[in-house]
């Protein structure tokens, strides 16, 4: 059974991804809401919010994000390589 810390905490990380899954959303909004995007990748979770998850995970792989440990559960914390990082121009 969950204790009631533990479910605030939880649901703390959850309404974080959220948030941030909108504000790359946002952003990327031009291709995302291609209809390939809107499909599910896997069941109940649509492909742009997989695509999101990979490219979190790819840019802490390259030290571009802290980790959860240095920055907190649900959080996206720019590293000092992360912040000098290059963004490649749109083709």
């Amino acid at each position: 059974m969950m204790h009631s810390l533990e479910y605030y905490n939880c649901l703390e990380v959850l309404q974080k991804k959220q948030i941030v899954e909108q504000k790359i959303y946002g952003l990327l909004q031009e291709y995302f809401s291609n209809p390939w995007y809107q499909e599910d990748s896997t069941p109940g979770i649509q492909r742009w919010k997989h695509q999101i998850a990979w490219a979190r995970n790819r840019a802490r792989e390259n030290g571009l994000i802290k980790s959860p440990d240095e920055s907190g559960r649900g959080n996206w914390e720019l590293t000092d390589k992360g912040m000098k990082a290059q963004i490649p121009e749109k083709r």
